[in-house]
């Protein structure tokens, strides 16, 4: 890397992500973007303006040997994922990539080794590992305030994702891939390793090859359970209500962020590193961006709130993932877990094809990334 400490940047896919990401990056101190890629050359060359990018490509694999680049940036479609993790590390670039790392454990598995060969960071883009929502919902459940084993249950239903790849079971793999993969990999986090995988999965809307509505129930080795019932077989323009909390044996949380008037006086969490009695606004907090989960115990007539700062989990992973580079340290979330959350999604999909339970006994779960 220079001297300087100046990470230098290539981005593939301007996609809605690859955008995402590049507001991110320009705001980032001793950061620069190189050159885009987008097989939309018109695309490419719009987004480089845009974000004052010197260079554009339509071919992702010219981008991948653009001359001075540290840090290769994966915002593609997720079937060419692996192709361009595994291409980054020829080239000995760093790599973030946006989950999945693939749409198959093996496949996975072979570009983080790639990375691990070749010497080069690898951090998958799993967000919900920096949002101080979900942050403060683990304090909790690791505090002990709902007892334990809980069951963490999330059900939604929409019309998904807008680009028609994203339900087929070849070039994204539907919601129990692409977007449950968030709930695998965080439960692990939480939990630690899963013991069985249970799944009932349908295609509700035609021409689709990948299950969009289903309902999931994964089992940790801890006696935890994730339980999910989700949908993205809906008509454009047409949702559900969500419902998001933990139960517990000596209470429930509820992740569901909403106002009240009235803030009790009760203990309350406040971020994900602290529990402070009479929270209020400490810890430098904004009071104008404030989010609130709500605490439910017995004797108690009243919700207590969970007060934690709201945050952008898309700058917190980039910035750490910089920080890596910059500093030579291990990332925040590598390949191992990328694999091993995409091995339960995979077991995911085979319940929900064979209707049988699969138990994680008969899979090699990868062991966790230093930290």
């Amino acid at each position: 890397m220079h001297a300087s400490k100046e990470v230098t940047v290539a981005l593939l896919g301007c996609g809605r992500f690859g955008q995402r990401h590049l507001e991110v990056l320009n705001r980032l101190p001793d950061v620069r973007v190189l050159v885009v890629a987008d097989i939309d050359e018109p695309r490419a060359q719009q987004t480089a303006f845009r974000f004052g990018v010197p260079s554009f490509t339509a071919d992702f694999r010219e981008a991948l040997a653009w001359p001075g680049v540290d840090v290769v940036d994966v915002c593609l479609p997720t079937f060419l994922h692996a192709q361009a993790v595994e291409g980054a590390a020829r080239h000995g670039r760093h790599v973030f990539c946006e989950k999945p790392l693939a749409l198959r454990a093996e496949d996975a598995q072979r570009a983080a080794r790639a990375c691990e060969d070749a010497g080069v960071k690898l951090q998958v883009g799993f967000c919900r590992r920096f949002d101080n929502g979900w942050l403060a919902a683990a304090e909790v459940i690791r505090s002990g305030a709902l007892g334990r084993p809980v069951v963490w249950r999330h059900a939604t239903g929409t019309s998904g994702a807008p680009q028609p790849w994203f339900f087929d079971r070849e070039l994204g793999g539907g919601p129990f891939v692409d977007g449950a993969i968030h709930w695998y990999d965080f439960g692990r986090f939480l939990f630690g390793e899963v013991e069985s995988v249970q799944a009932a999965t349908r295609i509700m809307r035609p021409g689709r090859t990948a299950p969009d509505t289903g309902i999931v129930s994964v089992r940790f080795v801890s006696g935890d359970e994730l339980q999910l019932m989700w949908s993205w077989g809906l008509p454009p323009g047409v949702k559900v209500d969500e419902l998001h909390e933990v139960l517990g044996p000596e209470g429930a949380l509820s992740m569901r962020p909403r106002q009240q008037d009235k803030i009790s006086d009760a203990a309350v969490f406040v971020d994900h590193d602290h529990r402070k009695e009479n929270g209020g606004h400490a810890n430098g907090a904004d009071p104008g961006n404030l989010g609130y989960l709500w605490l439910r115990r017995p004797g108690q007539t009243e919700a207590q709130p969970v007060v934690y700062q709201r945050n952008d989990m898309v700058e917190e992973e980039l910035i750490a993932f910089v920080q890596a580079v910059r500093e030579d340290r291990p990332t925040a979330v590598g390949g191992r877990e990328a694999v091993a959350a995409l091995q339960v999604a995979m077991a995911v999909l085979e319940s929900g094809q064979t209707g049988r339970t699969v138990m994680f006994d008969e899979m090699t779960l990868p062991a966790r990334s230093a930290k």
